[in-house]
């Protein structure tokens, strides 16, 4: 049954909190100007926008005759700068970045992570299908338990499939502070199911590998605590930005 609990939450946890997460064509921005402007002031538009970003370029959409929108390509750094910058200009309808836009469903190829073939409740709860929907890109997820070891620290070390993930400074009941450093396992093992590393060729993969993880340690290193360390932990996360909350722990 502890797998099964892990995963769980590792499958609530591919719920994006959005719709669906979008990822950013890089540097890349839609320019609509407002459809009752001329070509000539269409132009110089391009060229008020060019003065104070000299490296765009512009490229027509498929409609462009129509509906006014080009696509202006600089660089990444620059996207929100543009915006900024001309978000107000009355000669200009809508600005905003080039997103992504995938088939929905699409099914993932079977990742490279060595113990994959191990992991069998993963496909066996649909990740490769969901996967084509989400990753979990834009959910925090709470581990309530013996503490993760997201970095070193005091002795602790970080697991390889750990590396890159993002890792919110998370609480310990027991100390009262951020450390939640992991010396019994259990919580780091949870963890990783949901959203270790995924396609890397270490370890194994997880449900949810875009999530970012809010560690709470309410189990000591014998693996054990209290009801009340529990229901302590369980407040802190959600008042501190837990989307989802894992739990492996019984009485």
């Amino acid at each position: 049954m502890k797998f099964f609990k892990c995963i769980f939450a590792a499958s609530i946890a591919l719920l994006p909190t959005t719709a669906f997460a979008q990822e950013r064509v890089s540097g890349q921005v839609v320019v609509d100007a407002i459809d009752s402007l001329s070509e000539d002031e269409q132009r110089q538009l391009e060229r008020d926008i060019s003065a104070q970003f000299p490296a765009i370029r512009f490229t027509e959409s498929s409609l462009e005759e129509d509906t006014k929108i080009e696509i202006g390509h600089l660089e990444a750094k620059d996207v929100d700068q543009v915006i900024s910058a001309f978000a107000s200009d009355p000669r200009i309808q809508h600005l905003e970045p080039v997103y992504e836009m995938k088939a929905l469903g699409f099914k993932n190829y079977t990742p490279n992570d060595p113990i994959y073939n191990k992991q069998w409740y993963l496909p066996y709860i649909g990740t490769e299908d969901a996967h084509g929907y989400a990753s979990g890109k834009g959910v925090v997820v709470s581990v309530i338990d013996t503490g993760v070891s997201c970095e070193e620290r005091n002795g602790y070390k970080v697991i390889s499939d750990f590396k890159n993930i993002k890792c919110r400074k998370g609480y310990s009941v027991f100390t009262k502070d951020d450390n939640t450093y992991d010396a019994q396992a259990h919580g780091t093992f949870c963890a990783a199911e949901i959203l270790a590393a995924f396609n890397n060729s270490v370890g194994g993969a997880s449900a949810a590998y875009s999530a970012e993880l809010l560690p709470v340690k309410v189990l000591g290193d014998d693996g054990s605590g209290s009801t009340v360390g529990v229901a302590d932990g369980i407040r802190w996360a959600a008042e501190n930005g837990a989307d989802v909350i894992s739990m492996s722990l019984g009485g």
